[in-house]
C-alpha cells in the first residue's frame, strides 16, 4: 500500500513522522526538492523548448525548399505564368528571411557550442536563400538552367540540414550532461540525507527508502527516455513506473519532443525521395542532351553531302552559262541567260547560308586573320550592289574615313558576308532614294561600317526579334519579300564571332540604319601573319602551261575542258588519284588541278604520294584544290595534304584563272 504512493505523499507522511524533532531533516528536504524542482525547470523552460524552436525552424525550412522544388517543377511547364511564380518564390525568400532573422534575434536561447552552431546555420541558410533568389531571376528571365540550380539548392540545403541535425544533436548532448550532473548531485544529497537520517530517527529509514526507491524509478525511466532518443528511437517508450505530478511536465516535455523527432524524420524521408527524383531527371536529361547533340551532328552531315551534292551541279551551270554569255546571243536570250544566272547565284547564296549556320550551331566555322586591302574590298562589295541599286532606280553610295590604314588583318570572306547581307537587305526593302556604306575609324583598331537606306523601316516589335533564327519582318503567306531569314542572325553570330558587333536604328517609313563594329588591326601589326606565297612554276612564262585536271564528274570535266581551252592552256584528264599518278609517270605538267572526293584514290591521298614521289628531286608541281566540299576544315586538310591552294564549287571563269596564274606565277589569261 504505502509502495504505491507519489513522491510527494511519501515525502508527507516523512514530515508527519519525523515532527518537529527532525527540523534539519525536513529543511534538508526542501532543499533536496528545489534541487529536482530546477532540473525539472531547467529542461521544461529552457533547453527543451529550445529544442522545439529548432525542430520548428527546421519544419519551417523543409516546408520552404519542398514548395520551391513545387515551384522548379512548374516552371519547367512552359504554360505556368513566369511572374506568378516569381511571386510565389519571393513570398518563400521572405519566410526565409524570417527565419533567419528569427535566428538572429534569438538564437533559439542557446550559448557556447551551441551558438557557433547557429551562427553556422544562418550562414548555411543565408546561402540557401541567395541561390534560391538567383534562380528566380534566372526564372524570370526565362533562362532554361532548373537543373543547374537545382542541384546547387539542393547541395545547400544538405549543408543546412547538416548544421540543423548538428544542432540538435548539441541540445540533446547538453541535456544528458545536466540531468546527470544534476543527478549524481541530488544522489550524493540522498546518501548524505540517508546517513543524517539514520543518525538522528531510525523510524525514518524506510520512509526514505521509499523515498530515494520512487525518485530512482522516475530518474532511470527519464534517462532511459532520454538515452534511447539519443540513439535514434523515437518509438513511445514503456509508461512510467509510478505516476508522478512531479514529473508529468517533463514527461509531456519529452513526449512531444519525440513527436517532433518522428515528423522531422518522415520529412527526411520525403526529401530523400525528391533528390532521389531528381537525380533520375537529370539523367534524363543528360541523355536528351546527348541523343540532341547526335541528331545535331547527323543534321551538320547531311547539310554537308546535300551541299556537295547540289554544288558539283550548280559549278556546271554556272560555269557553263557564263561561257554561253561570252556567244553571240539575242538580247531575249542575253536576258533569259542572265536570269538564269542570277537564279543560279542565288540558290548558291542560300546553300552557303544553310552551311554556315550548321557551322556556327557547332562552332567549326573557320575565321582567319589575313592581311587585305579594305577600300579595294569595301569598293568591290559596294560595285557588286551597284547594279541592282540601279535596276530599281536607287543611287548607292560609299564612303571611308581616310584615317583607316590601307591594309588590314582580318577575315576578308565573312566581312563581304556581313556586308552583303546588310546591302542585299537595303536593296530589297528600298523602293525609292538612296543607300550609302560608310566606314569610319573608332580607334584601338575598331572599324565601324554604318549601311542606311532610305527603305521601309522596321518596327520596334520587329527590330526585337530581327536577329532571331529564321525571324522575318512578314512572315504571312502574302509577304510581300522572300528569304529564308537567315542573313542577319548570321551576320550577327559572325560579327560576334570576329570579336564585334552589330545593332540597329529604324523608324517605319524613315528607313534602316545597322552599325557593324569590327576590331581590324593595321597589317603591319604584331602577331599577323602573311599568307606564304605559291611556289613558282618551273617554265618560263613564255612557254604554254600543260595541265592535269584530275575531276571524277563528267559534267565538271567538259566544264574545265572549256574553261581552259578559252584561257589557253595545255590539259589532259585523270578521272581518280591512281589515273593521275600513272600520268605523272608518263608525262609531266606544270600544274595538277585535283578534286578531293574522287573514287579509288581521292585527292588528300594522291597529292601525298605526289609529294611522296618528289621528296629529294628539287621538283614541286603546285596542286590547286578544286572541291566541292566546304565543311570547316577542308581547306586546312588541303594544305596539310600538300596541296598549295583551294578553290571551292561553283567557281567562275576569273576565279580559275587568278588561281591558276598566282601558281604559275604569271600574267592572267583574261
Amino acid at each position: 500500500m504505502v509502495g504505491k504512493l507519489s513522491f510527494s505523499q511519501r515525502l508527507g507522511l516523512v514530515v508527519a513522522g519525523a515532527c518537529l524533532a527532525i527540523g534539519l531533516v525536513v529543511g534538508s528536504l526542501v532543499y533536496m526538492t528545489g534541487q529536482y524542482e530546477g532540473l525539472l525547470k531547467y529542461l521544461t523552460e529552457k533547453d527543451l523548448p529550445a529544442q522545439e524552436k529548432v525542430a520548428l525552424a527546421y519544419i519551417e525550412y523543409a516546408e520552404v525548399n519542398d514548395e520551391l522544388f513545387k515551384l522548379l517543377e512548374k516552371n519547367r511547364d512552359k504554360t505556368h505564368d513566369k511572374g506568378g511564380i516569381y511571386q510565389r518564390g519571393r513570398s518563400l525568400v521572405d519566410r526565409l528571411e524570417r527565419l533567419e532573422q528569427g535566428m538572429a534575434k534569438e538564437g533559439f536561447g542557446l550559448h557556447g557550442a551551441e551558438l557557433k552552431t547557429v551562427k553556422t546555420l544562418r550562414a548555411n541558410l543565408n546561402e540557401y536563400k541567395n541561390v534560391v533568389i538567383m534562380t528566380l531571376e534566372m526564372v524570370l528571365a526565362d533562362h532554361d538552367l532548373s537543373l543547374l540550380y537545382s542541384s546547387k539548392i539542393s547541395g545547400h540545403f544538405n549543408r543546412a540540414n547538416e548544421a540543423f541535425i548538428r544542432l540538435q544533436e548539441l541540445i540533446r548532448a547538453d541535456i544528458m550532461h545536466d540531468i546527470r550532473e544534476r543527478s549524481t548531485s541530488t544522489r550524493r544529497q540522498l546518501l548524505w540525507l540517508g546517513t543524517l537520517t539514520a543518525m538522528l530517527v531510525l523510524t525514518l529509514v524506510g520512509f526514505f527508502f521509499w523515498l530515494s526507491l520512487g525518485i530512482a524509478r522516475q530518474h532511470r525511466h527519464l534517462a532511459s527516455s532520454l538515452d534511447r532518443l539519443r540513439q535514434g528511437d523515437i518509438e513511445s517508450g514503456p509508461a512510467a513506473p509510478i505516476k508522478d505530478p512531479a514529473f508529468a511536465p517533463l514527461q509531456a516535455a519529452l513526449d512531444a519532443f519525440r513527436d517532433t523527432l518522428r515528423e522531422l524524420r518522415a520529412s527526411e524521408r520525403g526529401l530523400a525521395e525528391k533528390n532521389l527524383a531528381l537525380e533520375q531527371k537529370a539523367a534524363e536529361l543528360a541523355e536528351a542532351r546527348n541523343e540532341a547533340l547526335r541528331a545535331s551532328e547527323a543534321k551538320s552531315q547531311f547539310l554537308a553531302t546535300v551541299s556537295h551534292e547540289l554544288r558539283t551541279p550548280i559549278n556546271g551551270f554556272l560555269g557553263m552559262t557564263q561561257l554561253l554569255a561570252e556567244t553571240p546571243l539575242s538580247a531575249e536570250q542575253r536576258d533569259m541567260l542572265d536570269t538564269a544566272i542570277d537564279s543560279a547565284r542565288i540558290l548558291h547564296k542560300l546553300i552557303e547560308s544553310v552551311l554556315d549556320f550548321s557551322h556556327l550551331e557547332r562552332g567549326e566555322l573557320a575565321f582567319q586573320a589575313a592581311p587585305f586591302d579594305l577600300r579595294q574590298t569595301v569598293e568591290a562589295i559596294v560595285a557588286r550592289h551597284r547594279q541592282a541599286a540601279l535596276a530599281k532606280g536607287l543611287e548607292l553610295y560609299s564612303a571611308i574615313d581616310e584615317e583607316l590604314p590601307k591594309r588590314v588583318a582580318g577575315d576578308p570572306d565573312r566581312l563581304r558576308q556581313i556586308l552583303d547581307s546588310l546591302l542585299d537587305n537595303a536593296v530589297k526593302f528600298t523602293h525609292e532614294g538612296e543607300i550609302t556604306l560608310v566606314v569610319t575609324d573608332c580607334g584601338r583598331s575598331l572599324v565601324r561600317f554604318t549601311v542606311h537606306d532610305s527603305g521601309i523601316g522596321v518596327s520596334e516589335e520587329q527590330q526585337r526579334k530581327i536577329f532571331e533564327l529564321f525571324s522575318q519582318g512578314d512572315g504571312s503567306s502574302t509577304r510581300q519579300y522572300g528569304g529564308l531569314g537567315l542573313g542577319l542572325t548570321l551576320s550577327q553570330q559572325l560579327a560576334r564571332q570576329m570579336g564585334g558587333s552589330i545593332r540597329l536604328e529604324s523608324q517605319p517609313g524613315r528607313g534602316t540604319t545597322f552599325h557593324v563594329e569590327l576590331p581590324l588591326p593595321a597589317a603591319g601589326e604584331e602577331g599577323v601573319p602573311d599568307r606564304p606565297l605559291a611556289p613558282p612554276a618551273r617554265r618560263a612564262p613564255s612557254e604554254k602551261p600543260r595541265l592535269l585536271i584530275v575531276e571524277d564528274n563528267p559534267m565538271n570535266r567538259s566544264l574545265a575542258k572549256a574553261i581552259l581551252s578559252k584561257l589557253g592552256y595545255e590539259y589532259r584528264f585523270a578521272e581518280n588519284g591512281q589515273e593521275a599518278l600513272d600520268q605523272l609517270s608518263r608525262n609531266s605538267f606544270d600544274l595538277i588541278v585535283m578534286d578531293c572526293q574522287m573514287p579509288v584514290m581521292d585527292g588528300y591521298e594522291a597529292s601525298q604520294a605526289i609529294r611522296r614521289a618528289e621528296t629529294g628531286s628539287g621538283n614541286r608541281i603546285p596542286i590547286l584544290a578544286v572541291t566541292a566540299n566546304a565543311m570547316s576544315g577542308d581547306h586546312e586538310r588541303s594544305l596539310a595534304a600538300g596541296m598549295d591552294d583551294y578553290l571551292s564549287k561553283p567557281y567562275t571563269i576569273e576565279q580559275l584563272d587568278e588561281k591558276i596564274a598566282v601558281l604559275l606565277n604569271r600574267p592572267r589569261a583574261l
